[in-house]
């Protein structure tokens, strides 16, 4: 939400409806980041993968697998969500 701030306080800023491919990215990463919570909450490979892969700037299933297994390989804290 777009505010301003002055001494009177915060004032909320009217913007616009998104179009349709800005709503469109909007749900994308708002699914990338419940798969990315779900995957930390419960381990979840396949949501973790899921994550990587329906990033925008992922352009596949297999690039977002390799994602995760240099993740995974090189922290070991990532590795241990999974365990």
């Amino acid at each position: 939400m777009p505010v301003t701030v002055d001494a009177n306080g915060v004032h909320p800023l009217t913007i616009t409806q998104p179009d349709l491919h800005e709503a469109g990215l909007m749900q994308q990463v708002k699914a990338v980041e419940r798969f990315t919570i779900g995957a930390a909450t419960t381990g979840s490979r396949a949501d973790a993968g899921k994550a990587f892969s329906l990033h925008p700037l992922v352009d596949s299933l297999s690039v977002g697998r390799k994602l995760l297994d240099g993740y995974a390989a090189r922290i070991p804290e990532v590795a241990a969500v999974f365990g």
